[in-house]
């Protein structure tokens, strides 16, 4: 699939904005400057760099098999188990992403 750029960095900036209840102003600049380094698009678990674009595919663009079983940790192989420091941990990078 050819991604076009362009929307998919306008995907992001909405998904973002929305978040955040900002509508089509400008978001705030942590969690948008944070988000900016990731776009939405089919991406699997293995593809990922680290725990934090793993939350970003699954709670900023939707993508929720990326949590298979339901526990609330996308791509068990990337951030790890349902440990408690891991549940903590991808609730901070939701909050920093804004989502």
């Amino acid at each position: 699939m050819n991604a076009n750029p362009l929307a998919a960095t306008m995907l992001t900036f909405a998904l973002v904005s929305a978040a955040l209840g900002q509508g089509a102003g400008p978001p705030r600049a942590e969690p948008y400057r944070l988000a900016q380094q990731y776009a939405c698009g089919e991406k699997y678990c293995k593809a990922m760099r680290d725990c934090r674009e793993a939350v970003f595919h699954w709670a900023c663009c939707g993508e929720a098999d990326r949590d298979g079983d339901g526990r609330g940790v996308p791509c068990e192989n990337v951030c790890g188990d349902e440990s408690a420091r891991t549940l903590d941990l991808v609730r901070q990078f939701r909050q920093e992403l804004g989502c």
